[in-house]
């Protein structure tokens, strides 16, 4: 039941029947006369002890205050009214603010005549509610503010929301439109911001019919701001509220981009065109000048002329950067850039496509244009640099390919200029040489052939003969040299002139020489195991012998094959000393501590010196088949035979003569004193297992001496590998009681 003091007992029952607080405050004094239960709940005292209270008294703001002022003067006239309802607060009797409604009622006439009515409805709830979402607001309006993006909210009228900073810097918007939300004026401006406003028309067609899903346009503004721009669907409550656009600046990347395909496209020292950079753009130049070409020949002119491709390579570059240092090496490729470029017109491409080596591609040229760019090239070069105080010359090579109608392997073209600029520093360098189909060919060939060799031997394709050494005197065999043989199973049998040459210029004369050691002093050694003692002679190449570890290779396989030193001997070329003399008879002094035999093969061929034969501990000199040839006719050859012979006996040197095929030779190289020979006169190469069958018939076996021997009907092609004899099997002729063995040709 509702408490009063001096109000109508009926409105007791009126107030208590309500659930939100309400009390009864007479005008004149403003106390509060009934109070229900809820209200004495909302000022946290029993309802009795809010009668008498000043409503003044309780008011929580200075807005309270006012308004039962208002309320108390109001005229009588006004009649009963109500007032506005007003969002306040209520003090409880312990200090705690309660956000509610209040809503004042006049009773003017009647019982409750010079009363007001108070009613509260609470808004804890709501209040609660409101600073959650305030909340929520604050931090995703914060969120907008922080990211990188720019975002504008818009509904589905196309109308705009809300904007971050973020948007508004990325457009430059003007102040006006930040203080004055203005929606036509501000996208006005966006409009007046894009380069196409066909894209920008797209992205605001987005606003008002979106798809559900997101939208990418890129966006190019006025300023060269590239902004890509995402448009997601607003959603709220299962529904399509609007569009949230963001909108990000790509111009760094874009810039990144830029650099990156720059980077990869552009040589770093020069500023030039890099190889794959030169290749895309003379492709491109190729494609416009056959589509020229085609044009002009299906209106009846003249055919265009075609695209040529130059391939310049500074010679020996290498010395510069090993005198002046790297640092002047790079300093000279960016002036050579530098005087290419002046040679050229600006049609013309120019690129650094390796080291030391530039590609020019001219458009719309023939041959003779093509070689007048070339001599202009290397005119350029002719004047001196300088650098660090020096001056010095720089010559180049230039190589030229013609790229004609139908033409469209660049990188083919590429490797044709490149061996054509090889050409030009084999025929001396400071030149220039046009390509030739057929010494490309000649590449591919060569190719092939190092390929199947690396296959090959691994495969087991190679094998090692033999051919006889003999004493002139006697027809004694007094050892024997290892030839290398191999049979393809596709290019058929391989002479050594077609495969050494480039095993060597490949480098993998290392790895089949190595195996040729190997295999020679496993069969001395079985002979020697056997109770034959037959030295064995190796040829070694220049590249073999430099290797750092030649001389432990030739320890180790003494030590696998168990054979002693003194029946391995290495036959060397005079190339050896070519580099470094000093470092070839330091390992040859090793080579000889190790009790190994050292012979210097083909004599008379490279760059013979009496300087260096006097301090090299070698034990034989075999004079080249190029001397032994033309004997005992050529007068000439006949003297250089025999000064050899006598210097080799002053020296303390056995002599072996090389390509004996007649008995007149070998009677020749006799009375001139040589004591040993080899060559088909005396057997051709063969496999080990056919001499062991002639060790079978005597022991050692011997030839008869050369006034008796048969003389070979014709003289085979010179094959070998260190040594210009054939390849091909022997029968041996048993001749008297066992006393001797003649080998003559199959």
């Amino acid at each position: 039941m509702a408490n009063t003091i001096g109000a109508p007992a009926r409105w007791a029952g009126f107030i208590d029947a309500l659930l939100d607080p309400v009390w009864m405050v007479e005008l004149g004094a403003l106390h509060i006369v009934a109070a229900n239960a809820a209200a004495a709940r909302l000022f946290g005292v029993p309802a009795s002890g809010l009668l008498g209270r000043d409503m003044r008294e309780l008011a929580a703001t200075p807005a309270d205050e006012a308004q039962w002022a208002d309320v108390q003067t109001a005229p009588a006239e006004h009649g009963p009214h109500d007032s506005q309802p007003m969002d306040s607060w209520v003090q409880s009797l312990d200090g705690q603010m309660h956000p509610v409604t209040l809503r004042i009622s006049v009773l003017a006439h009647g019982p409750g005549a010079g009363h007001a009515l108070v009613s509260a409805r609470p808004r804890d709830t709501e209040v609660a509610l409101r600073e959650e979402l305030d909340r929520r607001v604050g931090e995703l309006q914060a969120t907008l503010e922080s990211t990188t993006d720019g975002i504008l909210v818009t509904e589905l009228s196309g109308a705009v929301q809300r904007f971050n900073r973020r948007f508004a810097e990325l457009w430059a918007l003007p102040a006006s439109l930040l203080v004055q939300r203005d929606d036509a004026a501000l996208k006005a401006w966006l409009r007046g911001r894009v380069v196409e406003p066909g894209v920008w028309a797209r992205v605001q067609e987005h606003w008002l019919a979106g798809p559900a899903q997101a939208v990418v346009e890129l966006v190019q503004l006025v300023d060269g701001t590239l902004l890509e721009c995402v448009s997601h669907p607003l959603m709220g409550a299962g529904a399509t509220l609007g569009r949230v656009t963001s909108f990000r600046d790509l111009s760094e990347r874009q810039r990144a981009q830029r650099e990156i395909d720059r980077l990869q496209s552009t040589d770093g020292l020069t500023g030039l065109a890099n190889r794959r950079a030169f290749s895309e753009r003379l492709a491109l130049r190729l494609a416009e000048q056959q589509a020229r070409s085609r044009g002009a020949a299906g209106a009846g002119g003249a055919p265009a002329r075609g695209v040529a491709l130059l391939q310049l390579g500074l010679d020996r570059f290498r010395t510069i950067n090993e005198t002046l240092g790297a640092p002047a090496g790079d300093e000279v490729l960016v002036e050579t850039a530098r005087r290419l470029e002046a040679c050229l017109t600006r049609s013309d491409l120019l690129g650094r496509v390796g080291g030391d080596e530039f590609a020019i591609g001219l458009a719309d040229t023939d041959m003779r244009g093509a070689e007048a760019v070339a001599r202009r090239l290397l005119g350029a070069l002719a004047s001196p640099f300088l650098r660090d105080g020096t001056r010095f010359t720089l010559t180049g090579s230039v190589g030229i390919t013609l790229l004609h109608e139908g033409s469209a392997d660049v990188d083919g073209a590429l490797q044709q200029a490149d061996a054509a600029m090889r050409r030009a520093k084999e025929a001396g360098r400071a030149t220039f040489r046009f390509h030739q189909a057929r010494h490309n060919v000649d590449l591919r060939e060569r190719l092939r052939i190092d390929h199947a060799m690396r296959e090959g031997l691994p495969a087991g394709h190679f094998r090692v003969h033999v051919q006889p050494q003999v004493n002139l005197r006697d027809g004694e065999l007094v050892g024997v040299e290892a030839l290398l043989r191999w049979t393809d199973p596709v290019l058929g049998e391989m002479a050594p002139s077609r495969f050494i040459a480039q095993a060597e210029d490949s480098g993998f004369i290392v790895e089949l020489g190595q195996w040729v050691l190997d295999q020679a002093t496993a069969i001395a050694a079985l002979w020697l195991r056997e109770g034959r003692s037959v030295p064995i002679a190796v040829n070694v190449s220049a590249l073999q012998f430099r290797q750092p570890d030649f001389v432990d290779r030739v320890a180790q396989a003494l030590d696998r094959s168990g054979l002693p030193a003194a029946l391995l001997e290495l036959e060397l070329t005079e190339s050896i000393l070519v580099d470094d003399a000093a470092d070839a008879q330091r390992r040859l002094g090793e080579l000889a501590r190790l009790g190994v035999r050292l012979s210097l093969d083909d004599f008379g061929t490279g760059y013979s010196s009496l300087s260096y034969l006097k301090d090299l501990p070698l034990h034989r000199l075999k004079i080249d088949r190029s001397f032994v040839t033309p004997l005992p006719e050529a007068c000439r050859q006949a003297a250089i035979v025999q000064a050899v012979v006598h210097m080799a006996g002053a020296l303390g040197l056995e002599v072996v003569a090389e390509g004996v095929e007649t008995a007149a030779q070998a009677d020749f190289l006799r009375s001139a004193g040589c004591a040993l020979a080899q060559g088909y006169l005396f057997g051709r190469p063969m496999e080990p297992a056919h001499l062991a069958a002639l060790f079978q018939e005597g022991m050692p076996p011997r030839l008869e001496p050369p006034a008796r021997l048969e003389s070979t009907a014709t003289r085979p092609a010179p094959l070998g590998h260190g040594s210009s004899n054939g390849n091909g099997n022997s029968r041996t002729v048993r001749r008297g009681a066992g006393r001797g063995l003649t080998l003559v040709k199959a």
